[in-house]
């Protein structure tokens, strides 16, 4: 089925959008103003810990966070 390789890879990448989705949650529970700049920082730190593929998903989602934006 999967080699060992992409099981961790697939790991990694469902860690890293857990990451970033708790952390989205939590601003918006928090109700801060002003201060999705740290929820998103803080999201990508957590997410970049997961390992090189937790590195781009974090990557991929805060690229498209921005395009968003703007």
């Amino acid at each position: 089925m999967f080699s060992e390789s992409k099981k961790e890879k697939l790991r990694q990448a469902v860690q890293a959008v857990r990451d970033m989705n708790r952390n989205y949650w939590d601003m918006r529970r928090d109700n801060t103003i002003g201060a999705d700049d740290y929820f998103h920082c803080k999201a990508n730190y957590e997410a970049t810990q997961r390992g090189p593929t937790g590195e781009g998903v974090a990557e991929r989602l805060g690229n498209a966070k921005e395009d968003f934006d703007f």
